[in-house]
């Protein structure tokens, strides 16, 4: 699992991509060993996948959001 799967997960409803915390079991259990992405990849991502990146807190209060992706990327994902 990765980034493309995380872009199909926006897709179909999830709104969040990130975290402040993961539980090393999970990331060990789906077969990769990355653990982390910059923030200008997970940005990358949302933004192929056709969403506006956003920030938020452990309380998912919005903050302020600098976006370090190309906002005009080309969407990657066929969106019917």
């Amino acid at each position: 699992m990765g980034l493309d799967v995380a872009q199909m997960a926006l897709l179909a409803g999830a709104d969040d991509i990130g975290s402040t915390m993961m539980e090393e079991n999970v990331v060990s259990a789906s077969g990769t060993d990355k653990t982390q992405s910059t923030e200008y990849e997970l940005q990358k991502a949302i933004i192929r996948a056709g969403f506006k990146p956003r920030k938020r807190n452990s309380r998912y209060e919005l903050l302020k959001t600098t976006i370090v992706a190309d906002s005009k990327l080309p969407c990657k994902i066929p969106l019917q």
